[in-house]
């Protein structure tokens, strides 16, 4: 399933869930509870696969940047000179994932 339409079954559950609520809240009957329940567990089941999905972008993500990464690291590898460049591009890889750099805003004393 896409991401649109596991949104689609989501928004169709929770109309399900909040109708077969009501008739519990209206009836007393336990059968339009346990559907509610149902309709609810199925929300959850699918709200977790949308994180999933959303899980598996970023890891794919992760790994082409890694895949970049390690190539200008082999070609940094074999010419002289410092490799700064790619460790500030591994920095800034790395905060658009959450990374906090402890030492942004410090001039490099002590103290």
């Amino acid at each position: 399933m896409r991401k649109e339409q596991i949104k689609e079954f989501i928004q169709k559950q929770q109309v399900i869930s909040d109708r077969k609520y009501m008739a519990y809240q209206e009836t007393g009957n336990s059968r339009y509870l346990r559907e509610h329940e149902r309709a609810e567990d199925l929300i959850q089941i699918a709200s977790q696969a949308l994180s999933a999905a959303d899980d598996h972008t970023a890891l794919a993500a992760i790994k082409a940047e890694l895949g970049v990464i390690c190539s200008k690291a082999s070609i940094l590898l074999h010419q002289p000179g410092e490799p700064e460049k790619l460790l500030r591009e591994i920095v800034a890889i790395g905060k658009n994932y959450g990374f906090r750099d402890p030492w942004e805003g410090c001039d490099g004393k002590e103290g």
